[in-house]
């Protein structure tokens, strides 16, 4: 195989094997810089965008860009003579180990008898080593993502569900001191329905007792207007007795001084006139008496009857104010009564939805209890996953330690393979060396 064979397969090969490779064939020379070799084979992934890792050169384009990011910076004549000076197809492109072997001023046929180092299979079980490691990073990364996930979740859900039980036995609290008020409503105005009732009763009562005064005050009323009928009789008979004396009395001194009339008809009137005022007037005496007597009767009657006016009136007006009273007050008892049956229907409607409310936030309380508990027990599977990770990860280190202590080793395989092993270890919890 031709020399340009022989490096174009080198070239065709990845960034991070071209890197292993130049640093195997260099190792005592360029130890301190393969740090830098590593360094600028992640810049040939990155501006590799259509192979990343598995790129094995760059465009002009991009070689230009790679260039000018580690101060290399060439015009394109410029790239385009350093490139024609170690490219040996020509093609145009840099490879990683092109530009590795000009930075060092390598030749190509040098590089191409250098020793790559005897460990192949030792490096082949190291580079699978990494590969479990790799996959128990990523499985411990991925418990450890849900594991903080299903926590999270299961904090929230518990902060959720806590609010909300708290909120529902405030709610359900608060309903029963409600339905225990319209309890007491309903209650109260029961009360005022019996007090309403009583008051109605004895306003009946008052009601009946002035229908009774009322008709006392008539009868006394009707006993007025007969002793008045009898005082008029009674006045009546004086008068017309005093009318007949005082026109007998009259005509007779009309007689006794009439000077048409003989002497002895005077003289007989004189005569009959004194016989006349001389008589005792008994019946006018009694009718006078009699008038007196009705007279006081009639007074005594008519202040009865007053008096028991007064008091039918007054007795109805109470009555009629206790009427009004009670049924204000029936009224008043029917709608409070009304209304806190209302009330008491509503707060028991509410209290039942609190209590179901509490019901559904006791559910949700105890099913975030049982995702905090699977939550906890995804956060052991993590932990265990990472204790695989770093057991793995130990067991890796040491393995590489002592390939690098064997003489003949490629020693540029063995420091990437330990590059790489301390790249994941970055990813690993801090409290087991990582970042997290």
């Amino acid at each position: 195989m031709s020399l340009t064979e022989q490096f174009r397969e080198w070239t065709s090969k990845t960034y991070k094997e071209q890197g292993v490779a130049f640093l195997n064939a260099y190792w005592q020379e360029v130890e301190s810089e393969a740090e830098n070799v590593w360094k600028w084979a992640n810049m040939f992934v990155e501006l590799d965008q259509q192979k990343k890792a598995e790129g094995s050169d760059l465009d002009e384009f991009n070689a230009h860009r790679f260039l000018e990011k580690v101060q290399e910076t060439r015009t394109v004549k410029e790239l385009r003579e350093q490139l024609k000076a170690i490219d040996l197809d020509f093609n145009k492109r840099m490879a990683m180990l092109e530009y590795l072997l000009f930075r060092y001023k390598k030749s190509v046929s040098d590089f191409v008898s250098k020793p790559q180092g005897d460990n192949s299979k030792e490096i082949e079980k190291a580079s699978a080593m990494l590969e479990e490691v790799q996959k128990a990073l990523d499985e411990s990364l991925r418990a450890s993502e849900e594991a903080k996930a299903a926590a999270d979740e299961s904090k929230a859900a518990a902060a959720a569900a806590k609010a909300a039980a708290d909120e529902a036995a405030r709610s359900a609290a608060a309903a029963a001191e409600r339905a225990k008020e319209a309890a007491a409503s309903a209650q109260a105005a029961d009360a005022s329905a019996k007090e309403a009732a009583a008051r109605a009763a004895d306003a009946q009562k008052a009601a009946d007792e002035a229908s009774a005064r009322a008709d006392e005050a008539a009868a006394k009323a009707a006993d007025a207007k007969a002793a008045e009928d009898e005082q008029r009789a009674a006045l009546a008979d004086v008068q017309a007795q005093e009318d007949a004396r005082n026109k007998k009395t009259e005509e007779l001194k009309a007689k006794g001084e009439d000077q048409n009339l003989g002497v002895v008809a005077r003289n007989k009137a004189k005569n009959e006139l004194a016989q006349h005022l001389a008589e005792d007037p008994l019946p006018l005496r009694k009718a006078k008496i009699t008038l007196e007597a009705a007279t006081k009767r009639a007074a005594k009657a008519t202040a009865v009857a007053e008096e028991a006016k007064a008091a039918a009136d007054a007795a109805a007006a109470a009555a009629a104010s206790a009427a009004a009273a009670a049924e204000s007050a029936r009224q008043a008892a029917v709608a409070a009564k009304a209304q806190a049956d209302a009330d008491k229907v509503q707060a028991d409607e509410a209290k039942a939805q609190a209590d179901a409310d509490k019901a559904e936030a006791d559910a949700r309380k105890a099913a975030a209890e049982g995702a905090a508990a699977e939550a906890e027990r995804a956060a052991e599977a993590a932990e265990e996953a990472v204790r695989q990770t770093e057991a793995r990860v130990q067991e890796a280190e040491a393995y590489l330690e002592e390939q690098k202590n064997k003489s003949g080793n490629g020693l540029g395989s063995v420091w990437w393979l330990q590059r790489e092993l301390e790249e994941k270890k970055k990813y690993m919890p801090k409290s087991k060396g990582g970042k997290w």
